[in-house]
């Protein structure tokens, strides 16, 4: 990261980099216009969404920034002890703690109807803490480039000055910045100039440490500051917080976190070794040209680096540092090849043709098993050497286990519940769409209800409340198929989606689901869980919408009926 210099031929002045910056920029490579188009489908999409509901678009804008910036920050985290400096580890805290301030923005947005007594002015000066807090840390970052602080008082630093801040937002003492029915105050138009002159100034330190940064990443966060501005132009002229410049300014903002994404995250995980392990190539370079740095990067190197034999794929030299990655000894050397521990056999293939042509491979990500059979991944260069008068080829590697298990976590996050396991809102509505653009009719629906849970919380406790929402998702999934889709739409509804499933196949369903509430409350000497529960029917290409409505109301009814309040609905 910043503070490690790649190599390079020479070092570039503010001048070149933005004589260099310009040719990229005007260059038309199908790479380039692939991520234009992915950014215009993205944009175009949610662009959609706004006018179907401008809250959604909201949220989902919001979210995607939160998980960009939260994203940031774990991958510095766990690459913090390979930093030569606490640049990016610095950009890494403080988007933690906006991405967290941003975060109670979006639930304080107007329409979420979370922080009761409040109005628009909140999420406004939310905007404005966020916002003052993220252009003053970039502006200040450049300051770790070639030095470390201690971290933990610089979290605790951070923490204590969200605190604050929420604190005199939430108490009144922090200046309005929004009134209904008027406008944006004085104060908030000011501050957006102020955040924008701020930003200006992050451009102006970048160029001046051009020489630090790697060039794709350099010139993305420059991108990022630009779009930046113009989204704060935009936000100086909304009069309602759902009005166009909002809509515009929101949308900049996507277009911004998406180059930070591409920079940072995609690059992080992907090219390590151009952003993370800059150190490590060039000591590599070193290895190439003298069998004495060879000698001793394999005893000091802590990345793992083999040396195989390409007729073969026999290994020739290991250090220490890939015994220990695949939990090898050093007599195991003789027992494997280079391409015994490859996971997946289109990779141990491809790698294989390499050998062979005795050809380069650059940050490939490959998946592996140690020799006890843990899961890890690595990204994986081979450059072919000559290694005491034999020739070999040296394979370099960064272990980014922990990076890919977070990114794991977080899409499985992204469309699971996180109490009960099941999918979540988002999730079953994109199921909902991609059905619909199927052919997999008909498509059932049932909804479902759990009764008494509030009755249950207040005289129980939530985690009362909690475990029996678990239990029903638990009982339910056990009589599924993989292909039915279980999805958690509320705090106590739940929906099953059936495709190809007709009116007599989903009834048995719903039979088997109280059959099975009724065995678990037998066998475990539990109260019975109690649900009410609604079907409805989409036929060829008929609104799957219209089958959750009607799904909904049955629901509905089967509750009124249980309760003795009316009679059941029709089918």
């Amino acid at each position: 990261m910043p503070g490690q210099p790649l190599c390079y031929t020479r070092r570039l002045s503010p001048d070149d980099f933005i004589a260099m910056l310009f040719r990229r920029l005007t260059m038309k490579s199908a790479n380039t216009l692939t991520r234009v188009l992915l950014v215009f489908a993205l944009t175009s999409a949610l662009y959609g969404t706004s006018l179907y509901n401008y809250l959604l678009f909201h949220t989902l804008v919001e979210v995607f920034i939160v998980i960009v910036m939260s994203s940031i920050f774990f991958l510095a985290w766990n690459t913090r002890s390979w930093m030569e400096d606490s640049y990016f580890l610095f950009i890494g805290i403080a988007f933690l703690f906006v991405g967290l301030i941003e975060l109670v923005h979006t639930l304080a947005y107007k329409g979420m109807n979370i922080f009761e007594g409040y109005d628009a002015n909140l999420p406004t000066q939310l905007w404005i803490l966020a916002r003052y807090m993220l252009s003053v840390s970039l502006l200040i970052a450049p300051v770790w480039l070639k030095k470390r602080f201690p971290v933990w008082p610089m979290i605790a630093g951070y923490l204590l000055l969200s605190i604050v801040s929420l604190w005199m937002v939430f108490s009144g003492n922090f200046p309005a910045c929004y009134v209904e029915g008027t406008g944006l105050t004085n104060f908030k138009i000011v501050s957006e100039y102020i955040i924008i002159l701020i930003f200006a100034a992050s451009i102006v330190t970048l160029l001046v440490n051009v020489h630090s940064f790697e060039l794709s990443v350099l010139r993305a966060l420059i991108l990022f500051l630009v779009l930046s501005i113009s989204a704060e132009l935009a936000f100086t002229a909304y009069l309602g917080v759902y009005d166009a410049a909002n809509l515009i300014g929101h949308l900049i903002m996507l277009v911004s976190y998406f180059l930070l994404y591409e920079a940072l995250i995609r690059t992080g995980l992907k090219h390590p070794f151009d952003l993370v392990f800059r150190d490590l190539k060039r000591k590599e370079a070193a290895l190439l040209r003298s069998k004495a740095d060879l000698q001793k990067l394999f005893d000091s190197s802590p990345f793992p680096v083999v040396i195989t034999r390409p007729s073969d794929a026999r290994l020739i030299k290991v250090n220490q540092a890939a015994l220990d990655t695949f939990e090898l000894t050093a007599e195991d050397i003789h027992n494997y090849t280079g391409l015994d521990f490859y996971a997946k056999p289109e990779d141990r293939a491809k790698v294989l043709d390499k050998l062979q042509e005795r050809g380069k491979m650059q940050n490939e990500l490959i998946e592996f098993r140690t020799k006890t059979g843990r899961r890890i991944w690595c990204l994986i260069n081979i450059t072919p050497i000559d290694f005491e008068g034999e020739f070999g080829l040296l394979s370099g590697m960064a272990d980014i286990t922990e990076q890919m298990r977070i990114q794991e976590d977080l899409q499985y996050l992204s469309t699971h519940d996180a109490l009960t396991g099941a999918y979540n809102r988002t999730y079953f509505e994109a199921e909902l769409d991609r059905l619909q653009k199927g052919r997999r009719f008909p498509v059932s629906i049932i909804m479902l209800d759990t009764d008494d849970l509030k009755q249950i919380n207040d005289t129980y406790g939530h985690a009362r409340g909690d475990t029996l929402l678990q239990t029903l998702t638990n009982l339910v999934k056990d009589i599924l198929r993989g292909e039915e889709v279980f999805a958690r739409i509320g705090g106590d509804e739940f929906a099953i989606l059936l495709p190809h499933a007709e009116t007599k196949a989903a009834r048995q369903v719903m039979t088997r689901i109280k059959a099975k509430l009724e065995q678990y409350a037998r066998e475990n000497g539990a109260i019975p869980i109690k649900i009410s529960i609604g079907l409805g029917v989409a036929n060829e290409k008929e609104d799957l919408h219209e089958a959750l409505k009607r799904a909904d109301a049955n629901m509905y009814a089967d509750k009124s009926v249980r309760k003795g309040n009316t009679k059941p609905l029709g089918k």
